[in-house]
């Protein structure tokens, strides 16, 4: 199974090798050859190269194209909002360092249980 993690962030600007790296890892978590990436993004072998090695400053059709036939969404953020990204819950069903949890919800259970005291059990319901 594939486990989702999360990019890390610096303050410098995202530069098209950055896009290109994560692309690349996307790729690889999916298992998929670059060939079969280029033709579902409509790209030939060598432009796909050359975006996914860095060293290419590729049109904005063609990040769309390789997000698409990843499974990826391209979202712009503030970049006043760029730090909330590496939160933990800034991917569901993960913890801080990207690996996967049970749940989000066990997730929160668990952080909430050291609060209950030693042995208490957690309640089930609402108010009866």
């Amino acid at each position: 199974m594939n486990t989702p993690t999360l990019p890390s962030f610096s303050s410098a600007p995202l530069t098209p090798p950055d896009l290109g790296r994560q692309l690349e890892q996307q790729r690889l978590r999916k298992q998929l050859r670059r060939g079969a990436l280029g033709e579902a993004a409509g790209l030939s072998y060598q432009s796909l190269q050359k975006i996914l090695d860095g060293q290419s400053d590729f049109r904005v059709s063609n990040l769309l194209a390789l997000a698409h036939a990843l499974g990826l969404e391209v979202v712009l953020v503030p970049s006043s909002l760029r730090q909330a990204l590496q939160a933990p819950a800034a991917l569901p069903g993960t913890d801080g360092d990207g690996t996967a949890t049970p749940s989000a919800v066990g997730a929160a259970l668990a952080r909430l249980r050291p609060l209950a005291g030693p042995g208490t059990p957690p309640k089930r319901g609402g108010p009866r």
